[in-house]
């Protein structure tokens, strides 16, 4: 059975100049208000660089990995990235409040959080209440 990643690098290598990732134009939205079209091989790239930086900073199989993105393309990469590595992934609802997250991470019992910049307070506040802390990254790629 393949992963998503393996699935993914099938593709790119057979498709590297074909479209992957396309947002359109909007200014409805507070990111890529310009839009944004990366090729297969674009961003297989990327979801290298990323899946190096987590394996080089010890994730791997047996780690949860919360990630806030809401429907951005960098949820993508980094589900990805982790999933190439053995990394379970925890996606979180961008509805979920302080009380919603927290519950969310002890539950899960997430060793990562990656979140966007908008909501890295709510996450913060989330992982105060906490007693144990897990790293957090704000921002994507």
């Amino acid at each position: 059975m393949k992963s998503v990643y393996r699935a993914f690098l099938t593709a790119a290598e057979r498709f590297p100049d074909n479209s992957f990732l396309c947002v359109p134009r909007s200014t409805e939205r507070d990111y890529l208000t310009e839009g944004l079209e990366q090729s297969y091989g674009e961003v297989a790239i990327e979801v290298e660089l990323l899946r190096r930086r987590y394996e080089d900073a010890g994730y791997g199989k047996g780690y949860r990995v919360a990630i806030l993105l809401g429907n951005r393309p960098e949820f993508l990469l980094h589900y990805m990235a982790l999933n190439a590595i053995g990394v379970s992934i925890v996606p979180v609802n961008p509805d979920y409040r302080h009380a919603e997250l927290s519950y969310l991470l002890d539950h899960s019992e997430t060793s990562l959080v990656i979140c966007s910049a908008d909501r890295a307070a709510d996450m913060d506040a989330a992982i105060t209440r906490r007693t144990k802390q897990p790293p957090t990254y704000h921002g994507g790629p």
